[in-house]
């Protein structure tokens, strides 16, 4: 019962700020990084089943996968490593700065 207060105040600010409103921010964020990474040659998933907010990418084979951890760790970005996809989630508290972020620990570990 003591959370109920906090979830009604988190749902009566998500819909203050719009549902797609928060998509679309994600969108601006996300999108720079896809371009970038997919001229690396990342794979991403089908743009059918992809969402800005929530999506994995396909981890190239030249990628430590515990490298990659603990870059992530180091640089304190949150994702989560499933097999040969990074699992990567978005909202309203990202900013370019993060993404960013993301795009360097993975570009260094693709070129060596």
């Amino acid at each position: 019962l003591l959370l109920m207060p906090i979830l009604r105040l988190a749902l009566e600010q998500i819909e203050a700020w719009g549902p797609g409103n928060i998509q679309q921010y994600c969108r601006s964020l996300v999108s720079p990084l896809i371009g970038y990474l997919e001229g690396l040659g990342v794979v991403f998933e089908d743009p059918s089943c992809f969402s800005h907010h929530l999506f994995s990418l396909s981890l190239p084979p030249q990628i430590d996968r515990e490298r990659l951890r603990n870059e992530l760790i180091e640089n304190r970005i949150y994702t989560s490593l499933r097999g040969e996809h990074l699992r990567v989630s978005v909202h309203a508290f990202n900013d370019r700065g993060d993404l960013e972020k993301l795009r360097e620990v993975i570009e260094t570990l693709m070129r060596g």
